[in-house]
């Protein structure tokens, strides 16, 4: 639940704040998030509950813009001319379909949010499809500039930023890890996994503590407000009237230089476990890892405007030390939780190895040198470069001396 409202919530923030990197550059807010739980765990209304005031501030702002544009049609041509509605969401679309939304909206900004699998198919296009990419999502977490190029309708040029916030069955997280295959997808995602308590709940009568769901509300209707502000403010200036809201133009928001130090002196002390990573061809964790800073300053800047507007106080730019470590703590025991789930789902770690093994030698047997040349260019091994081939020897002899692999009459090598 922590993790969904992080996400719903880092949608809010997007709209209106920015966080800097130590250099200055700007990094936009919103996060990508995949809860997977069982069937039947009330995921929809977690986020409804998440998004609800959001979609509904989003509405109201467009409806306003729609207003003035039916007005400006005839008096005010060049109003007409660059004033639009701003993103609201989607639960199921394309990234084409996203880019073309895109293209008429206020700006590159974007919120994906769903309770279903099925929103994955439309993020992941067939390999063999030529009608999307991944583009947007992938170039939308940091910020990036997209310079689409679309054959028949207009396509979005400019930054994207996106958010995304999938509360789904078992499953996603390893579609995610699958269908990235090296393009850095999966690195930008937090996943979760929750244990089946199906056939085991209580049912107990928790009732939401209705103080801390009004200041998160009342945060979320805040942040569209200013949004919507800034869009409507300049609408009625006859100077300035193209605003552009990247993450450059919103509210900059900043850690204090300890803060910043902190972040460094985390990720020279990580710089070990990553060479670790590396070897063990564990590249997705590897690149989780190296946007350490980004997720760190997301999560801080996410938690720092929410803590103040639903405190009703002003939103200081310096992000205080006590949400940057509550952000570092987080992200350090999410990168435990990401490393275990990405071993399982079979992206790296023994049992991805062996899998391999019996992959290649299933039905027939092979040499031992045969068997390695072939390993050398399978996942997991192929992502270790150099150590590959040492990589797959080491593990085809502990499975010889575990006896998963036997060595038979003819010296050849055969599953057991």
């Amino acid at each position: 639940t922590l993790i969904a409202l992080l996400g719903c919530a880092s949608a809010s923030v997007a709209s209106n704040y920015a966080v800097q990197y130590r250099t200055g550059s700007s990094l936009s807010t919103g996060l990508y998030v995949v809860v997977e739980q069982p069937p039947s765990t009330q995921k929809t209304r977690i986020l409804g509950a998440g998004l609800k005031t959001y979609k509904e501030a989003m509405k109201r702002h467009n409806a306003k813009v729609f207003a003035k544009l039916r007005e400006a049609k005839e008096g005010d041509p060049d109003l007409y001319n660059w004033l639009r509605p701003g993103f609201v969401y989607t639960t199921d679309a394309t990234t084409a379909s996203i880019d073309k939304n895109l293209a008429s909206s206020s700006e590159g900004r974007f919120v994906i949010a769903s309770a279903e699998q099925s929103a994955l198919i439309s993020m992941f296009p067939a390999a063999s499809s030529f009608a999307s990419t991944n583009e947007l999502i992938l170039k939308g977490y940091a910020g990036e500039d997209v310079s689409g190029m679309r054959s028949g309708r207009q396509a979005f040029n400019g930054i994207a930023n996106g958010t995304v916030v999938l509360i789904a069955q078992s499953g996603s997280a390893h579609r995610i890890l699958s269908e990235s295959n090296g393009t850095g997808m999966a690195e930008r995602f937090f996943f979760v996994a929750e244990p089946d308590y199906l056939g085991y709940r209580k049912f107990k009568d928790e009732p939401v503590c209705h103080e801390i769901k009004r200041a998160y509300d009342a945060s979320s209707l805040a942040c569209i407000q200013s949004y919507s502000g800034k869009i409507h403010s300049h609408s009625n200036s006859d100077e300035n009237r193209r605003i552009i809201l990247d993450p450059e133009n919103l509210d900059q928001l900043r850690a204090t230089q300890s803060g910043y130090e902190a972040i460094r002196e985390y990720r020279v002390a990580m710089e070990p476990r990553l060479k670790q990573l590396k070897d063990s061809g564990d590249m997705v964790m590897l690149s989780w890892l190296g946007k350490f800073e980004a997720h760190v300053l997301k999560i801080a800047a996410v938690l720092h405007v929410f803590e103040c507007l639903g405190n009703e106080s002003k939103v200081p730019e310096v992000i205080p030390d006590k949400m940057l470590f509550a952000a570092i703590d987080l992200v350090e025991v999410m990168s435990e939780h990401q490393e275990k789930l990405i071993q399982d789902s079979g992206e790296s770690g023994m049992d991805a190895e062996e899998q391999a093994v019996i992959e290649v030698i299933s039905g027939s047997s092979m040499t031992k040198s045969v068997l390695l040349q072939k390993l050398r260019f399978r996942k997991p091994f192929r992502a270790m470069n150099k150590l590959a081939y040492k990589a797959a020897a080491k593990r085809v002899e502990m499975m010889v001396n575990d006896g998963k692999l036997i060595i038979n009459s003819s010296g050849k090598l055969e599953v057991v």
